[in-house]
């Protein structure tokens, strides 16, 4: 029998919206972003930069759109608030939650800052008072961050990034004596 609340599909709409092209981090939090958005039944579109690692896999794992542009011509829409891209303006419009996957992308956002969260990556404490929510990958940085804005009133959950695993584990070593 299957659990409901994980077959329904849900109104909700989230966008993620990178830069990132490279491997690591970002492109695995990526997809893990949408394997769970698809288990939840949430909605989740991603616009990237090209090139990005996760594309193809994030194209495979989720109920929303992908949007692979030129890094510049990314950077172009959004110093223009997406004139020349109105489907993309709509994408970040019908959004209820935007999330930034990296911090200075808030600079940008306009009319979206609102719905706009940003996940903390890296530890890099700059830009984040601007967002309407911050999600943190350690309550290392969370701390830090506090103690450097104490009066802070952004939302902050601490959301470890789960990566499956994608090699066997190595066997036992054997232990000479």
């Amino acid at each position: 029998m299957t659990d409901p609340t994980l077959s329904a599909k849900s109104e909700k709409k989230i966008v993620s919206l990178s830069f990132d092209n490279g491997y690591g981090g970002i492109a695995k939090s990526l997809v893990t972003y949408a394997q769970a958005c698809k288990l939840a039944g949430i909605d989740h579109s991603l616009i990237t930069a090209n090139g990005s690692p996760a594309i193809d896999t994030i194209t495979q794992n989720q109920d929303g759109a992908v949007f692979s542009i030129n890094k510049n011509l990314l950077r172009a829409h959004l110093y223009t608030g997406f004139l020349g891209a109105p489907a993309l303006g709509r994408v970040l419009q019908e959004a209820d939650v935007i999330l930034l996957h990296n911090a200075k992308l808030i600079r940008f956002m306009g009319r979206y800052k609102k719905k706009s969260v940003i996940v903390n990556h890296t530890g890099k404490l700059r830009f984040l008072d601007a967002a309407a929510g911050i999600i943190f990958i350690s309550q290392r940085a969370k701390t830090r961050y506090l103690e450097q804005n104490p009066s802070t009133t952004a939302i902050m959950p601490v959301i470890p990034h789960a990566f499956t695993q994608s090699v066997e584990p190595s066997p036992p070593r054997e232990v000479s004596r």
